[in-house]
């Protein structure tokens, strides 16, 4: 087996910009990415994720909002019948929690993990969640 050339690419952190410096032709920090073209354990992450966190997540989250199309419709319904001066006071926001993977503790990150294993997975053995905690935590 011999994998592929290694390269780099650049993950843009526009969200570290204050946002008076949100404007064309500012260039955002990135934090650049290595990656081996076909390497021995190209995407691990999504093997782990299909295999077995998203549905622990699935289970451990059924009592939070999924995705879906209906903050969109409301929006849009909200939009077409109230007047101009009601909805300049309206505060929507969202929170995409996925976007903030690099801002939260590793260290946190395993102990929710370890959570929701305990909680939702009481089927998996101990050398099991031991082994996948060390594979999420690389």
């Amino acid at each position: 087996y011999k994998p592929g050339k290694s390269y780099f690419y650049p993950s843009l952190k526009v969200h570290k910009l204050k946002k008076e410096d949100l404007k064309p032709g500012v260039e955002p920090p990135i934090r650049l990415i290595s990656a081996l073209q076909d390497g021995i354990s190209k995407r691990s992450d999504v093997f782990l994720a299909a295999k077995f966190l998203r549905s622990l997540e699935k289970d451990f989250c059924q009592d939070l909002l999924t995705d879906t199309t209906d903050a969109l419709l409301w929006l849009d319904q909200i939009n077409k019948t109230s007047p101009k001066n009601k909805k300049m006071q309206y505060k929507s926001f969202t929170f995409d929690f996925k976007a903030l993977y690099d801002s939260l503790s590793p260290t946190l990150v395993l102990e929710a993990l370890q959570f929701a294993i305990s909680s939702c997975r009481n089927d998996w053995s101990q050398e099991f969640q031991d082994w996948l905690l060390v594979l999420v935590n690389h």
